[in-house]
């Protein structure tokens, strides 16, 4: 996608951007007042979230460059390998990558970040001038966080990638956090010498601690299921049953004693 272009304008007049693109007159949706009032506020930190663009066309790198470099530090590359390089040097805040490219595409850089431990949980966002459900369906079962179609103006992008980047923010604070919460969970069942077992409801699999096997005197594997519950008393097993049933509903957790 080329975008057209307009005369240039008189020296220290402002560039007008709009939904067309790059230098193109339109409707003013694109323009400085509007593009202040949709960008995100600069962090108080100083710190800025690191954006890598990946684009073959240079103007399209220029355009989405300008309009994202008040707020983010923006790295802007010719393809999909040259990102996935970057990113491996220094982990990126978010991608935004076009999809037709020569060498790595887009869909192939989605690819390799997310085969990659490390980078597996960037926030990615497509560009394609490819419009429609399937396009759209296409790029987020590839992966993507969301995906922007060709023309797109200013408070567009801006609002994407303000979007995406405060839901993976959230994201990883609520992963710190359940990390957290599960150690302080570790370290009182170790203080009080506990012996527990994990379930899993989609295999029906009783998955034992260390110490449960222990005191048991369980294979290493130390797996069985909820079904062969030999060593739960008979008297006590239906109720165990019951209980791990219970503890999946909404409204509680299943207590028992055996």
């Amino acid at each position: 996608w080329l975008p057209e272009r307009e005369e240039p304008s008189e020296p220290g007049a402002p560039a007008v951007e709009d939904a067309g693109g790059i230098g193109r007159a339109g409707d003013g949706d694109g323009g400085p007042g509007h593009l202040a009032a949709a960008a995100p506020p600069r962090p108080v930190s100083g710190d800025r979230p690191r954006i890598l663009l990946a684009d073959d066309n240079a103007d399209m790198r220029g355009y989405v460059q300008r309009l994202l470099s008040d707020h983010y530090e923006v790295v802007a590359v010719a393809d999909g390998r040259a990102v996935l390089q970057l990113a491996r040097e220094r982990l990126p805040d978010l991608v935004l990558s076009d999809v037709m490219m020569p060498g790595l595409d887009g869909f192939g850089l989605i690819k390799e970040l997310r085969a990659d431990p490390n980078l597996r949980e960037v926030p990615f966002i497509l560009l394609s001038a490819r419009a429609g459900q399937e396009a759209l369906v296409g790029g987020l079962r590839a992966g993507a966080d969301d995906y922007l179609v060709k023309p797109f103006n200013a408070r567009e992008l801006v609002a994407k990638v303000g979007a995406t980047l405060a839901l993976a923010r959230l994201r990883h604070e609520t992963q710190a956090a359940v990390r957290e919460s599960e150690e302080r969970v570790r370290l009182a069942v170790e203080a009080a010498d506990l012996a527990t077992w994990d379930y899993d409801p989609d295999s029906g699999a009783l998955l034992w601690s260390g110490l449960y096997r222990e005191i048991f005197n369980l294979s290493s594997g130390g797996e069985i299921t909820p079904r062969d519950l030999h060593r739960v008393h008979p008297d006590d097993r239906e109720k165990l049953r019951q209980a791990i049933e219970e503890a999946f509903r909404p409204g509680g957790p299943g207590i028992f004693d055996v």
